[in-house]
């Protein structure tokens, strides 16, 4: 949350070290932060779609994500 997103996005209900990606329309990863501890900075992206993919042990996840200016 939020989302639609203007800087940050914070994820609730993810393990910390979890692998998240940040995917651009072209499926291009465009921020993964490493390691993750809670949230996924999108500040520096242009406003559009993109897709959050989150990889854990557990499970597989994958939710548009829409940057705004």
């Amino acid at each position: 949350y939020p989302n639609p997103v203007a800087d940050e996005v914070f994820l609730s209900g993810v393990e910390r070290g979890s692998a998240v990606r940040v995917l651009d329309a072209k499926g291009r990863e465009v921020r993964s932060p490493e390691p993750f501890t809670g949230s996924v900075p999108v500040g520096g992206l242009p406003a559009g779609s993109y897709v959050l993919e989150v990889r854990s042990n557990e499970r597989f996840l994958r939710t548009p994500l829409m940057v705004v200016r």
